[in-house]
């Protein structure tokens, strides 16, 4: 499986769409559509960008070992999984969300991440 068919088996597994995979790794839904289809390489830059999203780092995602992890390994994976699937949950909440509250609901998130001054994870501008 190439790396570009392991994006979308990925994005697809997790119920993301491309658009809001687009939205919140700031990565644009054509490039990604690009990417899907072979038409362009996912380089480094843009895998650090959307492993994140997806739950996944990009360590793993190019081991070929990402896919499906069997409910027998989960508990091997200390807090990895609850994050994952709590970062499954929010997705699936904002995929329900019309376009214009993501925009919203991302603009408030930099808000928020800059009024704490903690600024170690950058969200990226739609």
């Amino acid at each position: 499986m190439t790396n570009e068919e392991r994006l979308k088996a990925i994005r697809e597994e997790k119920g993301i769409s491309q658009y809001k995979l687009s939205k919140l790794s700031g990565v644009t839904q054509a490039h990604i559509s690009n990417y899907e289809r072979g038409e362009r390489k996912a380089g480094l830059a843009i895998l650090q960008k959307v492993c994140p999203v997806l739950g996944v780092t990009v360590s793993d995602f190019l081991s070929e070992q990402v896919t499906a992890i069997s409910e027998e390994h989960k508990s091997a994976l200390p807090g990895s999984i609850e994050r994952s699937g709590q970062r499954k949950a929010f997705i699936e909440l904002i995929d329900e969300m019309p376009d214009e509250v993501v925009d919203r609901f991302l603009n408030i998130a930099r808000e928020i991440v800059q009024l704490r001054g903690q600024r170690t994870t950058q969200i990226p501008d739609p």
